[in-house]
């Protein structure tokens, strides 16, 4: 699966937790609650491969951040690793606010 043709131009990806990197919410369901299926491995590979290719990855998630760090390096069959995290707005502001956060931290206008 290739989300991303070598002919796109994307300087970062950025994505949510709950429901797109693993089943469930983990602030809900807690780290017992979450799944990382085929699907969501697929998904992680892919944005490896994009960080291999000097993608910038950043999370954009409505958790607490430590719960995430537990997460990312605890739940089993994850892919995506939070080394390749190059920026994270993890807490209760909205999402257009964590975007500009993100944008910000990297640098882009």
């Amino acid at each position: 699966m290739d989300l991303f043709p070598m002919t796109t131009i994307c300087k970062c990806v950025v994505t949510d937790l709950d429901g797109t990197l693993w089943d469930g919410v983990l602030g809900e369901d807690g780290l017992a609650g979450l799944r990382v299926r085929p699907g969501h491995q697929d998904l992680q590979a892919e944005l490896v491969t994009l960080h291999s290719r000097g993608v910038a990855l950043a999370v954009a998630s409505k958790n607490d951040l430590g719960d995430v760090q537990t997460a990312f390096a605890t739940l089993p069959n994850m892919v995506l690793g939070w080394q390749h995290l190059t920026a994270w707005r993890v807490g209760w502001q909205d999402k257009p606010s964590a975007l500009r956060g993100i944008a910000t931290d990297l640098g882009y206008g």
